[in-house]
């Protein structure tokens, strides 16, 4: 900005900078899980890949919760000892299926990595989550909805406005879970 400025004053003929690509680019891209590894992680019977894979929660906020966040068919994710979700929109109540026995506390972050490579090499848990997302936009979710499902935070009006209810939130995720459904048979 401020080389361009100059080039606007005439203090510099062109601005060298437009050149650059300042893009950030991933090297590290997260694959998304596909209806066939969907399958086969669904086929493993885990119930904490499965939990990833019908809430799509972020492992760290799997793995921190307790039996007593566990309520009424909702696994609620919120702040616990030293660990914090990873934004204010992250604290949500996340609908649990109620086929899905889960049994918390889950293994720890390296044991459901070990768990899911055995059940579908090549996925890490951050795949999980982008195939409910995409499940999400399968079942034709709202973006809105989906992104407060997943505990994306939301900028603007969007994000300063409203709230979604745990009965909106759960018709949401059953479509999603119907999509993944789908897909593992």
């Amino acid at each position: 900005a401020i080389v361009q400025t100059l080039v606007l004053q005439g203090h510099l003929e062109t601005n060298a900078f437009q050149r650059v690509d300042t893009a950030a680019t991933s090297n590290n891209h997260i694959p998304t899980a596909t209806p066939e590894q969907v399958k086969l992680v669904f086929q493993s019977g885990d119930p904490a890949l499965l939990a990833l894979l019908f809430t799509g929660m972020r492992i760290s906020e799997l793995v921190t919760r307790r039996p007593q966040h566990l309520k009424d068919g909702y696994l609620d994710v919120c702040p616990v000892g030293t660990w914090r979700p990873k934004n204010e929109s992250s604290h949500r109540h996340a609908p649990i299926p109620d086929w899905l026995q889960l049994k918390l506390p889950t293994p720890s972050i390296t044991m459901v990595k070990k768990l899911l490579t055995k059940a579908c090499p090549g996925l890490s848990p951050h795949s999980l989550r982008h195939a409910f997302r995409t499940a999400c936009r399968e079942a034709q979710i709202p973006t809105e909805l989906g992104e407060a499902l997943m505990g994306h935070a939301q900028k603007g009006l969007v994000g300063t406005y409203g709230t979604f209810s745990d009965a909106a939130l759960r018709v949401a995720a059953e479509k999603a879970w119907a999509v993944l459904l789908a897909w593992a048979q």
